[in-house]
């Protein structure tokens, strides 16, 4: 079995969201790191990967945004299922 370099990418990535948690000691940073993460990914891919496709204007809202509601989201559930 040969462990690509995607295998490793990902292992590194979640384990750089570990370290966030631990540092933090907050779920919710860890989180928003890892949409910040896919919102580069993300928005990388339509800006240079685009070709000759037409986007609407709301794909490009919602890749930018996506940290902004997983921040708000976390909060929600931080008030209401993470009670301390």
């Amino acid at each position: 079995m040969r462990i690509g370099w995607i295998t490793v990418s990902y292992f590194l990535s979640s384990a750089g969201f570990s370290v966030v948690y631990l540092l933090s000691g907050s779920m919710i940073a860890a989180m928003i790191s890892h949409s910040l993460q896919s919102m580069y990914a993300f928005v990388a891919v339509l800006l240079i990967g685009r070709g000759n496709y037409v986007l609407s204007p709301v794909i490009y809202l919602i890749a930018f945004s996506c940290p902004l509601w997983v921040y708000l989201i976390g909060k929600g559930l931080e008030k209401t299922v993470f009670r301390k």
